[in-house]
C-alpha cells in the first residue's frame, strides 16, 4: 500500500532549516510543532521516520556542530560559545 513517508512531508526539511537558523533560541518539540502547525506527536513520529533520530537529538547535534565551528573558526571563548549556541543567548551570528 502507498502511504506517505516522512520524506514526502516538506515540513521536515523546513523544521531542520528552522532549527539551523534559530539555534540560539530555546527550541523544543512543542515550540517547533506550534511553529509549523502540527501536533508534537505527529512531528516527532515523522521526524524520527525521516531522519532516524529524534528531533531533540537533532537539535542537540546541531548545537554541537555549530559550537565546533565556533571553536575552529572564531576567537570566541567557551563561555561565549555556550551563551550564543548552547544556552540561546547573545550573538546569533554564524562563524565563518
Amino acid at each position: 500500500h502507498a502511504s506517505e513517508t516522512a520524506s514526502d512531508d516538506p515540513r521536515i526539511n523546513q523544521v531542520k532549516e528552522y532549527v539551523r537558523n534559530n539555534i540560539a533560541e530555546k527550541l523544543t518539540v512543542e515550540s517547533l510543532a506550534n511553529q509549523f502547525c502540527i501536533s508534537k506527536e505527529h512531528l516527532s513520529r515523522k521526524f524520527k521516520q525521516s531522519e532516524g533520530t529524534t528531533l531533540k537529538e537533532y537539535i542537540n547535534a546541531t548545537r554541537i556542530e555549530i559550537a565546533k565551528s565556533f571553536l575552529c573558526y572564531t576567537n570566541c571563548t567557551l563561555p561565549q560559545i555556550a551563551n550564543s549556541v548552547i544556552l540561546g543567548r547573545c550573538s546569533r551570528t554564524t562563524p565563518g
